[in-house]
């Protein structure tokens, strides 16, 4: 049988086994697999050989083809399936994930030169170098994934794919970037059964660990192995790209897909015969991950000039290729329109779009001509990598940028010199470049990228790193009021430039003196390559307990060995990544078996925590709830906790953590008991895993009690709970109404709940859902109000209807409830009747 039959023979029986595991399901672990497997294996596969593997036998650049490839069809296939007007279910992904996946077995079967040559690996000492750098990525990336609780960030990813797995098909538009990077997580979840923290970042490290192998490969096209091996081994240990690779967020996605699409461009730049069958496709394929990098996120904009830019002077170096090329270009541009179209179009009509624009005017982009913030970009790199990691990345690039100017001449070498003592005065003197309105302190950057691209003596893989780092640096250094950690999006050519700097060095380190100081060289960067791994190991792998304990050490010690070598640590969930766990499964667990009731509020913790992980329960409407859950902080409880006793509470409960008391729950009215009863997180974590299904967080409870009235075609009740329905004059009388929006509504309307017969006895006006307004819901988004009403204390004994309706708090107008035949039920109606005794 042809080597090619077998291949997509084999390829169809490798889907249908991932269907199999995932359908039947087939233990965790091995799910687990198949579902990565949908997303990083087999959607690329048959595309690269129809493409005959983009030209490359090389076993590397292969492997990281292979799975930057696939993550990024298989975005464009969920993209898709997300669209789907229903909800987002495990049919929608895996019918997606065939059809492209499918769609590259046509594809490569229609092309008659699509098939697989050998494999090769580096050999000798490069492959020793490479083999020991990914396995500190690995331990990096991957060691104690899933220890700590989820972000508040990576909640609100993880909660946008609940969302759209519950049929609200704008989902993909309610956050500023687009939907790719929780698309990704919920794949795993739909194909899993269920999700954790280290399940739903496992694709993040899987992309960062590949982005390590990219630099390295991109690298050694360039410029040679040394560099590659140089530049993959800073990437490798760079604190920002380690954190966010433990973190359900994007940077990790498209900064792999950037470096792919680098070496696209340079793989083109390479293509010496114009007839060269791979170069249409390497501008197709690097035009094709920017274009669903934009989707991902915006930032992705930035890489296009540097790929154009590369792509402009390969062809005014050769201009015989553009007359086979510009088809290509040509494609390449459309599909990149077209991606970006995909969303963008829709996402520009969608109302929460206004407020997408409105957060990166104020918050991202300002409203300032300019700023300087290379100096605090500089400050955060080393708060991520430490202060033994940035000066030498800072030395080594900046050696190998003023370098390639001093190769130009003397002129060359005098623009150096100035760029360079110019950037030294943005940092240090920044005031000197604020010229009325305008911070020009970007002009000696601008001045130093400019002449590196624009000489005709700089090498061509050096203009290109300048670009690929210039372009990004410059706009988020001075063109944004706050860049944040967007500055990783530099980071793996910036790691190149390094590398290349540190060859140069080497190389110049000659004669006997120069021996001497190569191995003073080593055994310096070795020093610091050991203290930087310390730090992010404590930063990133280690225990809350321990890091604390470090932080303190270092801030309040007399003589603290951490303030010695590293200047002092960041405050615990100061940075991204940093572990942060508090035991907020053994809450969830306790919901979900009965065991804990009621409402809920916290003290000095994010409400998107403990709503998580119980489950999507909302916390409290009121200052009293049932239930107060207070978490340790790195400087102890807060002060809120002691005067809980007074407030009525009892502490029925604590939740230890690494054998530490760590959460506390406290009951309204509790029963008196000598000591809490007490909980080792670790005893729930697998048990509240396995309860974390798709099913089980999509679920819209009607309560205990349900119905289904509509008021004026816009709000359906869906059901109600009710606190008790026998109550003493002066009592409270507690209702829970679940809600849910059936049309748009340009009304900020108001709920009543009455206790009334002759009079009201008692009533509560609110927003029918608690800080949701009515004219910001969106169909079918739901929820539930929380409504408390004081009877009387002259409530004379008697049965007392409870009556409920909607109403606009302008006009006083009131809403027509309907049953669900159609049949007016009035303006008000009667939920349950009550006794007052």
């Amino acid at each position: 049988m042809p080597h090619k039959l077998v291949a997509r023979v084999a390829l169809l029986c490798a889907l249908g086994l991932a269907n199999g595991v995932i359908l039947a399901g087939a233990p965790d672990t091995v799910r687990w697999l198949a579902g990565m497997a949908l997303l990083f294996v087999l959607p690329g596969l048959p595309w690269l050989w129809g493409m005959n593997w983009l030209g490359t036998q090389d076993g590397i650049e292969r492997l990281v083809l292979l799975g930057g490839l696939s993550c990024a069809l298989a975005s464009v296939a969920l993209l898709a399936a997300v669209y789907w007007p229903q909800p987002l279910d495990l049919t929608q992904v895996l019918l997606a994930l065939h059809v492209v996946t499918l769609g590259g077995l046509v594809f490569s079967a229609l092309r008659p030169n699509g098939t697989p040559g050998g494999w090769h690996w580096p050999r000798g000492v490069t492959r020793a170098g490479w083999v020991a750098i990914l396995i500190v990525a690995i331990y990096l990336r991957w060691n104690t994934l899933g220890y700590g609780e989820f972000h508040e960030d990576e909640i609100e990813n993880m909660v946008l794919a609940v969302r759209a797995m519950k049929g609200e098909e704008y989902a993909p538009f309610l956050d500023s970037k687009g939907p790719i990077h929780w698309l990704i997580p919920a794949t795993v979840w739909l194909t899993h059964g269920w999700i954790n923290e280290g399940l739903a970042r496992a694709p993040f490290a899987l992309c960062s660990t590949l982005t390590v192998l990219a630099v390295f490969m991109l690298g050694r096209r360039m410029a040679g192995a040394g560099v590659g091996l140089v530049g993959s081994a800073l990437v490798a240990v760079n604190g920002l790209l380690v954190a966010y690779a433990r973190h359900v967020e994007n940077p990790s996605i498209i900064v792999l897909w950037a470096v792919l699409a680098a070496w696209c461009a340079w793989r083109f730049h390479e293509s010496r015969d114009p007839y060269h069958r791979n170069a249409g496709a390497w501008l197709i394929v690097g035009w094709g991950l920017l274009g669903i990098g934009l989707v991902a996120h915006p930032n992705m904009i930035l890489y296009v000039p540097p790929f154009m830019g590369m792509v402009v002077l390969t062809l005014w170096r050769r201009r015989s290729l553009w007359r086979h090329a510009r088809l290509a270009m040509l494609a390449g541009g459309v599909l990149f329109l077209a991606l970006a179209a995909a969303f963008y179009v829709p996402f520009v009509q969608d109302p929460y779009f206004p407020r997408a624009v409105e957060y990166y005017t104020t918050e991202r982009v300002g409203s300032a001509w300019l700023y300087n913030r290379a100096a605090d970009l500089l400050e955060l790199e080393s708060e991520y990598s430490s202060r033994f990691y940035t000066p030498w990345v800072v030395f080594f690039s900046a050696v190998a940028l003023l370098g390639a100017l001093r190769r130009v001449g003397r002129a060359g070498a005098w623009l150096a010199a100035i760029a360079g003592v110019a950037i030294v005065t943005t940092l240090l003197w920044p005031a000197l470049w604020v010229w009325g309105a305008f911070n020009m302190a970007l002009l000696p950057y601008v001045l130093l990228i400019g002449a590196v691209v624009l000489s005709k003596h700089v090498a061509f893989h050096i203009k290109s790193l300048a670009l690929w780092f210039g372009v990004p640096y410059v706009a988020l250094a001075f063109f944004a009021r706050d860049a944040a950690t967007h500055i990783r999006n530099v980071h793996p050519f910036w790691m190149l430039l390094a590398g290349w700097g540190f060859l140069a060095v080497w190389t110049w380190l000659q004669g006997h003196w120069g021996k001497v100081a190569r191995w003073a060289l080593v055994g310096l960067l070795g020093a610091c390559g050991g203290a930087i791994l310390f730090y992010e190991h404590l930063q990133y792998l280690g225990t809350v307990a321990d890091y604390w304990r470090a932080e303190a050490n270092a801030r309040y010690a007399d003589l603290s060995w951490y303030r010695l070598v590293y200047g002092g640590l960041p405050r615990p969930r100061k940075l991204v990544s940093n572990p942060r766990l508090s035991g907020w499964k053994v809450v969830g667990v306790l919901y979900a078996q009965g065991a804990l009731r009621g409402d809920f509020r916290t003290i000095k913790e994010s409400f998107a925590v403990p709503i998580w992980y119980t489950f999507q329960t909302p916390r409290s409407c009121f200052e009293d709830p049932q239930n107060y859950f207070v978490a340790m902080g790195a400087r102890g409880l807060p002060a809120e906790f002691d005067r809980l006793p007074a407030q009525g509470y009892r502490l029925t409960r604590v939740v230890l953590v690494d054998d530490q008391p760590r959460l506390f729950m406290w009951e309204r009215h509790g029963a008196e008991s000598a000591a809490p009863t007490m909980y080792r997180l670790d005893d729930y974590r697998a048990l509240y895993d396995r309860m974390a299904t798709p099913a089980r967080y999509t679920h819209d409870s009607q309560g205990e009690h349900p119905l289904h009235i509509v008021w004026g075609e816009r709000l359906l009740l869906r059901g109600y709970d009710i606190s008790a329905t026998r109550l003493k004059p002066g009592e409270r009388l507690e209702l829970a109404l679940y809600w849910q929006a059936l049309a748009p509504m340009s009304v900020r309307y108001r709920a009543f709940v009455h206790v009334e017969r002759e009079r009201i006895w008692g009533q509560h006006d609110d927003d029918p859902v608690c800080r949701l307004r009515t004219d910001e819901w969106r169909p079918p988004q739901s929820g539930v109000g929380q409504f408390r009403v004081s009877l009387d204390p002259d409530t004379p004994p008697g049965r007392y209807p409870v009556l409920v309706g909607v109403y606009d708090p302008e006009t006083g107008v009131r809403l027509e409830a309907k049953d669900e035949n159609g049949h007016s039920l009035g303006s008000a109606v009667e939920l349950i009747t009550i006794t007052v005794e």
